[in-house]
């Protein structure tokens, strides 16, 4: 009996430590935008997290970021996108992007839209779908690895979270730590892209 329970004891600390080690972990808090980051078990590549609240109303945030066809005039590094293809809760969208520092970096996703305007939560989802992009370019990187998503939430009439995960591997010959760095860098950008463009009073949809 004591050697069952001893059994559980241990198995319960190496839980517990996994959990710990898999905890999100604050890295950065500037300009009204928060960035976590979190390992994942058997990677070098960590996930991101970022978060900020913009003072217009949610639904207002949300047109901006399903306005995928004019992503190219306000987000960065994008140097084409086309939506390729329907299903039934979303979208196919193909991506070029040119990052700092590296080769372009091109892939398709299955975008999926959920929107639920009575409880003020809209989440936008994405998950790999190169089965639908173009023939690769040799001059081109292909991501094979990114899933993430935008989660907007209603805090008041005039008042929003907007929550932005991620978790992609941009390929090629990058070393993590850089990667990693990489993506500290551009997350925090993407938000700060999307607050202006709701707060454009010319913007519209």
């Amino acid at each position: 009996m004591q050697k069952i329970t001893l059994a559980f004891v241990v198995v319960g600390l190496l839980c517990s430590r996994a959990a710990q080690a898999q905890t999100w972990e604050l890295v950065q808090d500037e300009d009204g935008i928060k960035v976590w980051t979190r390992e994942v078990k058997g990677g070098s590549i960590l996930e991101i997290k970022a978060q900020t609240v913009i003072e217009l109303p949610a639904k207002r945030i949300w047109d901006v970021i399903c306005d995928v066809q004019k992503y190219i005039e306000f987000m960065p590094y994008i140097q084409d996108l086309r939506i390729v293809g329907t299903h039934e809760n979303g979208i196919y969208l193909y991506q070029r992007i040119d990052p700092p520092l590296v080769s372009e970096r091109d892939y398709a996703l299955k975008v999926v839209i959920e929107p639920d305007e009575g409880r003020g939560v809209y989440k936008r989802s994405w998950s790999p779908a190169n089965d639908r992009a173009p023939e690769k370019n040799p001059d081109v990187v292909r991501v094979e690895i990114n899933t993430g998503n935008w989660t907007i939430t209603s805090m008041s009439p005039n008042s929003t979270k907007v929550v932005y995960y991620l978790y992609t591997d941009p390929g090629g010959s990058l070393p993590a730590w850089m990667v990693n760095k990489a993506n500290k860098t551009s997350v925090p950008s993407l938000l700060s892209a999307v607050t202006k463009r709701s707060h454009d009073p010319t913007w519209t949809r």
